[in-house]
């Protein structure tokens, strides 16, 4: 019955293989973001497979030091650029697309605001991978962790 399917919790999507695109996985981590807001995309597990190493050992870092010193290095969420929000009419747009990098814009609304999340990708190994997720407003992911980190 359809209220018993609702009962049921959605899997995740699987994480994108290593052939997927940059708007392939901005897609699969928004869909997940749906299904969970607490989808563990920054976890030891799935870091790996989402960002660039030097991405991936800069957000392990943060958290090794914010358990250290019980207070957070990531203070929101980068997919919607806050620490809560909605994602409403999402529309993924390549805006740049080089040999070994790409920019891929998240465009949705977020509590009735339109909000622009982008993406940096680079390839490390034939495999397309995030190095930022920063705003128009200059928000960086990259940023916020290396201040953490000083």
């Amino acid at each position: 019955t359809p209220a018993s399917a609702a009962e049921t919790p959605k899997p995740f999507p699987p994480p994108p293989g290593n052939d997927a695109s940059p708007e392939a996985i901005v897609k699969t981590l928004y869909d997940a973001y749906h299904i969970d807001p607490n989808y563990d995309y920054l976890g030891d597990k799935l870091r790996p497979r989402y960002f660039t190493a030097v991405m991936a050992d800069l957000i392990k870092r943060v958290f090794i030091k914010s358990e250290a010193q019980n207070e957070p290095g990531i203070d929101y969420e980068p997919l919607i650029d806050g620490q809560e929000g909605d994602v409403k009419d999402l529309n993924i747009v390549v805006t740049s697309n080089a040999p070994k990098k790409a920019t891929v814009e998240a465009r949705f609304k977020s509590f009735g605001d339109k909000t622009t999340v982008i993406f940096d990708f680079v390839q490390e190994a034939n495999v397309w991978k995030i190095d930022d997720i920063r705003t128009k407003e200059g928000n960086s992911l990259k940023a916020v962790a290396k201040d953490f980190l000083q």
